[in-house]
């Protein structure tokens, strides 16, 4: 979905001091975390593959992420999606 790139896609907070990303061993799978709602969402760098994209494959193949992030005091930030539209005038 569309988001910016810079900008948390669950609360919105443009500040870089509390974005920051996590990558796997290969740098094929990124965590991007937030500071300010200490939420998560899960990324597949397609420069590192030539496979099809099976989203649900690769919510088993990424649920060691979702551990880490956890661990680490994130939550995953599906659930808020809904509470913030992004206009499209913001994302283009």
């Amino acid at each position: 979905w569309l988001f910016q790139r810079l900008e948390c896609p669950y609360c919105g907070t443009k500040d870089q001091n509390a974005l920051a990303y996590f990558a796997d061993d290969e740098g094929l799978y990124r965590l991007y975390v937030c500071e300010q709602c200490h939420t998560y969402i899960k990324a597949i760098d397609l420069r590192h593959t030539e496979s099809e994209v099976l989203l649900q494959l690769e919510r088993v193949m990424t649920l060691d992420l979702d551990r880490q992030g956890q661990e680490k005091g994130y939550q995953p930030g599906y659930s808020r999606i809904s509470s913030r539209v992004i206009p499209q005038s913001e994302g283009s």
